[in-house]
């Protein structure tokens, strides 16, 4: 299986599809962006919070057969924007994706609820003992240096070690 977490967001599912879709594999994109702010330039991301999931034979040009996602889709003010696919896990929480707030619909820990039906937990050193690649993106900006950080780290820069339900 070919999982990603684009946690700095920029739609890097489009990297786990294809990885997945060459490689004949399941692939699995999980997006946890938190809202931030450049005080340089007062750009910033915007907040995210998806699940995508690609089967070994989803076809170039379709989208995933099952996502679920809420995304700040604002200019100057927050406006929030759920979204799903047609098709649906017997696992998901249907019955949520009604609630009035579509901050309630989806969140991250629900997010990481699904992915443990898949045998995922990548916020848990311990899922990480078998054999893995690390795939690193380069940075678009010549001399704007990687951004690395250990697990530990992220879970705590991040808010993840909130993230630890059962």
């Amino acid at each position: 299986m070919i999982i990603g977490n684009y946690f700095y967001g920029g739609g890097g599912q489009d990297a786990v599809f294809y990885l997945a879709k060459i490689s004949k594999c399941e692939g699995l994109a999980l997006d946890l962006t938190r809202a931030s702010k450049n005080p340089e330039t007062g750009h910033g991301k915007l907040a995210a919070c998806g699940f995508e999931y690609y089967p070994p034979n989803v076809q170039f040009g379709n989208s995933a057969p099952c996502h679920v996602s809420v995304s700040d889709q604002r200019n100057h003010r927050v406006v929030w924007h759920f979204e799903h696919s047609k098709e649906y896990f017997d696992f998901e929480d249907v019955e949520g994706y009604k609630a009035r707030l579509k901050t309630d619909r989806f969140n991250p820990v629900k997010a990481l609820q699904y992915c443990r039906h898949f045998g995922l937990d990548p916020f848990n050193e311990d899922f990480y003992t078998n054999e893995a690649y690390l795939i690193k993106a380069r940075s678009k900006t010549k001399n704007k240096p990687i951004f690395e950080l250990t697990l530990p780290q992220l879970r705590e820069r991040f808010g993840y070690n909130l993230l630890d339900t059962p």
